[in-house]
């Protein structure tokens, strides 16, 4: 069976809105989870900005990151 004759056959059955069975319940799931994961998103980086300890801690671990990169390329290169 092709994703054409599914279709054609849920139609069949079931008319144009058997293609949309069970998608409210999908929807009731989505929007409360979208919405703690905006507010949380918007929390944190409100701590973010107001806390200067966060933000140096940031500032390191970027600093971290960028030298490590730069001594794994140049491992990379030595290695070839």
């Amino acid at each position: 069976m092709s994703v054409i004759n599914g279709y054609r056959y849920l139609i069949n059955e079931g008319g144009v809105k058997s293609l949309w069975r069970g998608n409210g319940m999908n929807v009731m799931k989505i929007i409360p989870e979208t919405a703690l994961r905006f507010t949380f998103f918007e929390e944190v980086n409100s701590l973010y900005e107001t806390n200067p300890l966060i933000n140096a801690l940031i500032v390191l671990d970027k600093k971290n990151c960028e030298k490590n990169s730069r001594e794994r390329s140049s491992n990379r290169n030595n290695n070839f």
